[in-house]
């Protein structure tokens, strides 16, 4: 049984390397492609010193935002999506919360 996220990519790049983990209309992302993309943003948010930290994220729904997911994950932080169509004021009280 899986408990973890990450546990699930590595497990499923691990299986089916080559097979779709997600794609947009614009590009699409296999699972070892993905876990590698994940690593690295991971490497880059811990330079940030986001353990145990919320990481916010303000993109469009796309392929690189699930990287950026995986990799705040892996930094040992959590994701914070931000919506982007809310207006500046309310992202501010987000950020500041």
């Amino acid at each position: 049984m899986m408990y973890h996220i990450l546990q699930y990519l590595e497990e499923s790049a691990g299986l089916y390397p080559d097979k779709t983990a997600f794609a947009d209309e614009k590009e699409q992302i296999t699972f070892s492609q993905l876990k590698k993309a994940a690593m690295r943003a991971g490497s880059g948010l811990a330079a940030c010193q986001c353990l145990r930290r919320p990481v916010p994220i303000l993109m469009e729904k796309c392929t690189k935002l699930i990287q950026v997911m995986m990799g705040a994950v892996y930094a040992g932080g959590f994701y914070v999506i931000l919506d982007t169509t809310q207006p500046a004021e309310r992202l501010s009280k987000i950020m500041e919360t």
